[in-house]
């Protein structure tokens, strides 16, 4: 963890943060605890206006993935991943850092091949500290904050 400086903003204080908040206010903010620590959960009202409609929870699955770079991704509803974190009735969300199959550019752009979960100690403490839900244009988006 890194010790606050004196010119270190705080989240609550960040001015882009701020910035972000009064341009976007239709976002409804949760907060779960992933491995002890706080991971706050932003879905947009485009995203709260489609999970209501659905008969079952939403599945999102954010990953670290480690291939020739790291990549940040999520998926949603490609498979029921393991740890599942309840947000609400409609969505869980799960984290996971994982190994590439390979380091060809070519199949890592198309398939995004994944070898196996990384369980080292470093890749447990690895937890986002924000993970972004919206659905635009018909797709679910997100982003994730390391």
């Amino acid at each position: 963890m890194w010790a606050k400086t004196y010119f270190a903003w705080d989240d609550s204080y960040n001015p882009l943060l701020v910035l972000d908040r009064w341009l976007h206010p239709f976002c409804q903010e949760f907060m779960v605890k992933m491995q002890g620590k706080k991971v706050r959960v932003r879905v947009t009202e485009r995203a709260l206006e489609e999970l209501a409609g659905r008969s079952r929870p939403l599945f999102v699955e954010a990953q670290a993935y480690f291939s020739c770079v790291v990549k940040k991704r999520i998926l949603f509803d490609v498979r029921r991943p393991r740890d599942l974190i309840p947000v609400y009735d409609k969505l869980c969300i799960s984290f996971h850092a994982v190994e590439s199959e390979s380091c060809d550019p070519w199949e890592f752009a198309a398939n995004y091949p994944e070898k196996r979960q990384l369980t080292s100690p470093a890749a447990k403490k690895m937890i986002p500290k924000a993970i972004y839900i919206d659905f635009k244009h018909g797709h679910w988006e997100g982003d994730l904050k390391l």
